[in-house]
Parts: C-alpha cells; structure tokens; sequence
C-alpha cells in the first residue's frame, strides 16, 4: 500500500457495512437488542421497535457521499470528511528506512537491460565443453558466472558457468547456432527500497435522516456496529490501525436547507495511524566491478571536484596518500 485514500476507503467500508446488514436482517436484532433486553426499554419498545428499523432499512436508500458534490444530496445519508492528518513522530524510522526492498522488471518502469558486452562475433565454440573463444578485444573482466551469452537476432541465452584467460564457458553440450553473442547480466531486474512515513489520519463520518429523528438511532447505530465489527477485518487489516471512535450529540443540521423537513445528524470521528509508503530510484544491482590504476599528470589516485576547486580533507595527510583537489571546469 502507498498512499492511504481514506475517504474512498471508508465509502466502500460503509457501503459493504449497509448491504451486509440489508442482506442478513438477524444483525438489526442484534444491534437493537437492548430494546427487548433491558427491561427498562422492552416495555416501551421491544420487538416492535426492532421491525420498524427493519421495515425503515428495508424502504428507504441509503446514500454515501464523499465532500463537495455539485448535487443535491438524497436523504438517509452518510457523508465522509477527512479531516487533518498529522505524520506521528513517534512512530518516525531513521531515514524513513524499512527493511523492504522490492524487483521491478525494466518493462514495468519503462527501463531498459544494457548488454554487458555489445553483440560479438566469437572466434570458435567447442561444443563438447561448451567453451567459447573471444576476440582479444573483448573485456572478459567484466563476464562473471551467472551472466548470460545472449543470440541478438533471436533472444535465445545460455548461461555462463565460468570463464578463462581467453574465453568462457556454458553447459557442456549445448548446440548453439549463432555466430554473433552478447552479453547480458544475470540479474535482469531494478530493485528499489520501499521508505515509509506513519500519520494519524482522521476521518468524520455523518448520519443524517429527514424528518423522524428515530431514524438517525437506527441509522447510527447501523454505522457504529459495522465499524467495530469489521474494525479488524476492514480496517486494521487494510493500513488502518489502532482506529479510536468518537461520535458526537444528535443535532438539527441547518446546512440541508434544501429539505422541507427537519435533518437531523450525528458525526461519528474515527481516528487511526497509517503507513504511506514510496519507492526509491530503482537501482540495478552490482555483478561485477573492474579496478584500474589512475594515471594522472598529478600523479593522484582519489581526486576530489568541486565548483570552486575541491578541498583535501584535513585528517588525510598527502605525503601518504595521493589526494588532489581539482576545479570542476578542469
């Protein structure tokens, strides 16, 4: 996961909440059942209470709506607000450094594999052992075991097992019909570390009914139960954890001026920490390194550049180790 979308996260959460409940009507029993439960509603509402939500759901549409819509909204709703989100320092990692590293193919990231050595035409290849002879101008420095000795024309490869003062090997045996190779490293891939930044997100969720405010009990309670119930499987399960709910009073929503009735809403605010995770530049791995002395007219080996003509580190003492310090237009 990269960066969380908390707001279409939570619609989708809310809409598999009210069509889990619609197709499974025992749960609005269970959500409602203080009212035969608790002697001190059971004689006031009882079942009844619990069949009119039901016969409520069962009637009426329930809307989700993400902020700033050009229309109108339809009643029952439930809207969703992400609120300010903070990056939680004490959840911070040096650098942002997880021990993650991922593999892109060169395709996927629109990279390209260079040969390690252009297409060649080789001098001889003896079957039986398997070994290919070179051309003297060929580096074979920079062949390792494990790359592959790739035909150009049709991307056939044979991998290399080692190689000697003049040539390199492929499994004994092989028929090879080319005469023209390159050579191509064994790792074909990019891999990038993947970072990651924690940040408490919080994300405010309105209930809002017109005209009988019971409704807005059922229709809370609906949202309530859903998220605690698939807290861990909907939420903390999908980079949404440690969630903390607050919810607020019933209140008469102005702000729906459009309704001839009364609107009446409740928020409920939904707190939790999330990771949002990046890539790095993806990297090519190392197979092999080629070390050469630097003959320079300054005779140096370490030369350091720099726009206004670098400087030799104080702790390096010259007489010892061959530093100079060079202008960059030099």
């Amino acid at each position: 996961m990269s960066i969380f979308q908390g707001d279409v996260f939570f619609r989708r959460i809310i809409e598999l909440t009210i069509e889990d409940i619609r197709a499974n009507p025992w749960l609005v029993d269970d959500i409602l059942s203080d009212f035969i439960m608790d002697p001190m509603l059971s004689g006031i509402y009882g079942q009844n209470e619990i069949e009119n939500a039901k016969k409520w759901l069962r009637d009426n549409d329930i809307s989700v709506y993400l902020p700033h819509r050009m229309d109108l909204e339809n009643m029952p709703c439930v809207t969703i607000s992400v609120g300010s989100n903070i990056e939680d320092k004490g959840e911070a990692r040096l650098g942002d450094q997880t021990p993650f590293v991922e593999e892109f193919e060169a395709s996927d990231i629109g990279k390209k594999i260079p040969y390690i050595i252009e297409p060649f035409d080789y001098v001889s290849y003896n079957e039986p052992t398997g070994f290919f002879e070179t051309p003297a101008e060929v580096d074979l420095s920079l062949i390792q075991p494990g790359m592959v000795a790739v035909d150009p024309a049709t991307g056939g490869g044979y991998v290399v097992t080692e190689k000697s003062a003049n040539g390199f090997f492929i499994a004994a045996g092989t028929v090879v019909t080319t005469t023209n190779i390159g050579i191509l490293p064994q790792y074909r891939v990019f891999r990038a570390r993947r970072e990651i930044a924690s940040f408490r997100e919080r994300v405010t969720l309105g209930c809002h009914v017109h005209g009988d405010p019971n409704a807005l009990l059922w229709l809370y309670s609906f949202m309530m139960y859903g998220l605690l119930r698939y807290r861990e499987g909907g939420l903390e399960s999908r980079n949404f954890q440690v969630s903390n709910l607050e919810t607020s009073d019933m209140v008469r929503n102005d702000a729906f001026g459009n309704f001839g009735e009364n609107v009446y809403s409740r928020y409920i605010t939904v707190t939790g920490l999330v990771e949002n995770t990046w890539v790095k530049a993806p990297k090519r791995i190392i197979e092999a390194t080629k070390i050469s002395d630097f003959e320079g007219t300054d005779g140096a080996g370490i030369v350091i550049i720099g726009p206004d003509g670098g400087e030799v580190p104080e702790i390096i003492d010259t007489e010892c180790e061959a530093w100079v310090a060079k202008d960059s237009e030099e």
